[in-house]
């Protein structure tokens, strides 16, 4: 059974994990899944920091703008986001289906 890898990106508001993301999905065909506890909110964007269209770079984004502010949501709950999801184009097996996971270093 082949091992899927993944990269995490962790570090401080304003510390360029966006632009580290990108540049590494663009160089290993991957997709970007984000786990900010502010990101994921619809409708919070001035304190969210949330990349505008040109900093994806046409790069897929997974799990911004998704939850009502006024939903009940735990960050537990994106342990079964990622990995079950309740939408099948935001999972991550699904990423990992088409390929869009690092196959090498």
């Amino acid at each position: 059974m082949n091992k899927i890898r993944t990269i995490t990106i962790c570090g401080p508001t304003a510390s360029g994990k966006t632009y580290l993301g990108v540049e590494l999905a663009k160089k290993l065909n991957g997709e970007i899944v984000s786990a900010d506890s502010i990101q994921i909110y619809k409708g919070v964007d001035i304190a969210s920091a949330k990349p505008d269209f040109e900093e994806m770079q046409g790069i897929k984004h997974h799990l911004i703008d998704f939850v009502s502010p006024v939903q009940y949501f735990l960050h537990c709950h994106l342990h079964n986001l990622v990995l079950v999801g309740s939408n099948p184009q935001r999972t991550f097996l699904t990423i990992c289906f088409r390929y869009k996971h690092p196959k090498r270093w």
